[in-house]
C-alpha cells in the first residue's frame, strides 16, 4: 500500500470545493483503512498481537509503520501503540540486529502528544503489564530504558501527562492511577540513572521524575 497516497488526498482537500471534499476525506479513510489491516487486523476487526510483532521483526514492518501511523486513523494509531507498548521487550529482542526501532521515536511521539490523560495511564499500563510478565520488573524496564525507543516513549507519556495536568482538568481518580504507575518504575528507573552514562534522554527523564517526586514519595523512599 502506497502512504503517499494518502498525503496527496490531503493536499487534495486544501484546493477542491466545500461540496467535494466528503468524498476526498472517504477516499482517504479507504486508503489509511488499507495501510491498518497490513499490519495486524484480523478478521473479527481487533489487533493480532502475534502479527504485529512479527511485522516490527522486520526491517520493512519498521519503516512502514513510521511512514504511515500518523495518517492512520486516531484509534488505529493508537490501538496500534497501545499493543505495541504491551510487547515493548519481545519488539526491542527482535530488533538488536537491525537497530531500526529509533526512527519509530518521532512518529509513535506524535500520536503520544495528541492523547489524553487518560490514555497515558493507559499506555504506561499497558507497557507495565507486559514487562511484568517476564517477571523480573527491574530488568525489563531497564532493557526498555536502555533502548531509545522504549526511553522516547517512556518520556513522551511523562511528559504529555505533566502537561495535560497543567492544562486540563483531572479527575483525583486518574491522577492516583498515574501516581501509582509511576511510583511503580520510580525506584528501578532512579538506580538504572545513576548506573548509565548521561544522555539527552535519560537526562529528560531524570528531570521529569525529579518534578514529580513530590508526589511519587512514599514511606519506603527513605
Amino acid at each position: 500500500v502506497s502512504t503517499q497516497s494518502t498525503g496527496d488526498l490531503e493536499r487534495m482537500l486544501l484546493i477542491v470545493p466545500a461540496e467535494d471534499r466528503s468524498k476526498i476525506i472517504d477516499a482517504k479513510n479507504e486508503v489509511a483503512d488499507r495501510m491498518y489491516s497490513c499490519f495486524c487486523i484480523t478478521d473479527s476487526g481487533s489487533i493480532n498481537e502475534e502479527l504485529l510483532v512479527h511485522v516490527l521483526s522486520t526491517s520493512k514492518g519498521k519503516s512502514m509503520l513510521a511512514r504511515c501511523i500518523t495518517q492512520l486513523r486516531s484509534e488505529h494509531g493508537r490501538a496500534i501503540l497501545y499493543h505495541l507498548l504491551g510487547n515493548m521487550a519481545t519488539i526491542i529482542a527482535h530488533d538488536r540486529h537491525h537497530s531500526q526501532l529509533p526512527q519509530l521515536c518521532v512518529p509513535l511521539g506524535t500520536v503520544i502528544h495528541s492523547g489524553t490523560f487518560n490514555m497515558m495511564q493507559v499506555w504506561l499500563k499497558s507497557l507495565l503489564d507486559g514487562l511484568s510478565y517476564y517477571g523480573d520488573l527491574a530488568a525489563s524496564l531497564a532493557s526498555v530504558l536502555k533502548n531509545d525507543l522504549g526511553l522516547s516513549l517512556v518520556n513522551d507519556m511523562i511528559q504529555r501527562a505533566d502537561k495535560l495536568m497543567m492544562i486540563s482538568s483531572i479527575t483525583f481518580e486518574l491522577q492516583a492511577e498515574w501516581i501509582r504507575s509511576l511510583q511503580q518504575i520510580y525506584p528501578y528507573c532512579m538506580t538504572l540513572l545513576g548506573s548509565l552514562p548521561p544522555s539527552k534522554g535519560l537526562d529528560q527523564l531524570r528531570a521529569s521524575l525529579e518534578k514529580n517526586k513530590h508526589l511519587l514519595w512514599t514511606p519506603s523512599m527513605q
